[in-house]
C-alpha cells in the first residue's frame, strides 16, 4: 500500500503495529489497536508470538510501511 522509509523488517526484530480488523461481511470495525487499546501492539518477529500470516505480510517490509492483510478468521493461526 505504502512503502516506508526505515530499515527491512527481519527475525528477531520488534516490531509496532497498528491495526484495524474490519468484518468482511458489513464493514464493520471488529477491533483496533487505536480505538480499542490506544497503543500499537508489539510483537517479535520470529519468536513464534506472530500469527504465520501477519508474519509473512511484515517480513522484510522497510519500516514505516502501510499495508493491508487480507485473510480468512480460519486460516489465522494464532498461537498457543
Amino acid at each position: 500500500m505504502t512503502s516506508g522509509s526505515g530499515s527491512t523488517v527481519n527475525t528477531g526484530d520488534e516490531v509496532w503495529i497498528h491495526y484495524e480488523m474490519v468484518s468482511w461481511s458489513n464493514g464493520s470495525v471488529v477491533e483496533s489497536t487505536a480505538s480499542d487499546f490506544g497503543e500499537p501492539l508489539i510483537l517479535v518477529i520470529g519468536d513464534g508470538s506472530v500469527p504465520k500470516i501477519l508474519e509473512a505480510a511484515v517480513f522484510q517490509k522497510p519500516v514505516g510501511s502501510r499495508i493491508l492483510v487480507v485473510f480468512e478468521e480460519a486460516l489465522v493461526d494464532l498461537p498457543t
